[in-house]
């Protein structure tokens, strides 16, 4: 299996976690306007802790996947 590889910028190592919560970060923002059409806070008792539930599920996905 290969192991996760650092991100250098401008000759600063910066972790690959940094690269998966950027990533998570997009995809969360991408998917925020269906979310709110789904109506996901009339689905949960607590539409923004639903949301950070979300964003730690898709992070744990990139992780394990990529």
């Amino acid at each position: 299996m290969l192991g996760h590889r650092d991100i250098e910028i401008g000759g600063l190592l910066v972790s690959s976690f940094a690269g998966f919560v950027l990533a998570t970060c997009l995809v969360m923002l991408a998917l925020r306007p269906a979310l709110r059409l789904a109506r996901l806070d009339r689905w949960t008792a607590n539409g923004p802790l639903a949301e950070a539930g979300l964003a730690l599920c898709l992070l744990a996905l990139l992780i394990v996947l990529l």
